[in-house]
This record gives structure tokens, sequence and C-alpha cells, in this order.
């Protein structure tokens, strides 16, 4: 059984976790004449809602599973949810 939007969800959230990260560093960078760095708070900030949005995205994947697999048993054994 397969379960393209369940993959695409799954995708886009590990795409969130990077890319958080990613916008972290480049958001946080602060390289000017006086002060080259990077500003930990925004790089932190960024990639902590990175991960927990990736996270949200793969969890929601995994709901859709169940409830495709919860419709098909219904289907299967003809039961009305």
């Amino acid at each position: 059984m397969s379960n393209s939007v369940g993959n695409i969800l799954r995708k886009i959230g590990f795409f969130n976790m990077v890319a958080g990260v990613f916008v972290g560093f480049i958001l946080g960078n602060t390289h000017s004449l006086l002060d080259s760095g990077a500003n930990w708070t925004v790089v932190l900030l960024w990639s902590a809602v990175g991960f927990v949005s990736g996270m949200m995205f793969i969890d929601f994947q995994k709901s859709f599973t169940c409830c495709k697999v919860f419709t098909w048993i219904s289907i299967e054994m003809k039961i009305s949810l």
C-alpha cells in the first residue's frame, strides 16, 4: 500500500528541520566591521522552531497513515466509522 501523501509530508518535515538550521545560521550571522561571529540566540531559536515544525509534519504523516489504514479497515469490514 503506497502512501504518497505521507511520503510528501515526511519529506517536508525533514526539509523544515534542515532549513531551520540553515536559516538560523544565515540570520544569526553578524558580520560587521567591528564584530564577526554569530548571534547564538537567533541561531538556536530558528533551529528549535525548524525542528519542532518538522516533527509536526512528520507526526501529521503518521496520523495520515493511521487514518488511511482505519478507512481501509472500515471499507474491508463494511463498517461505518
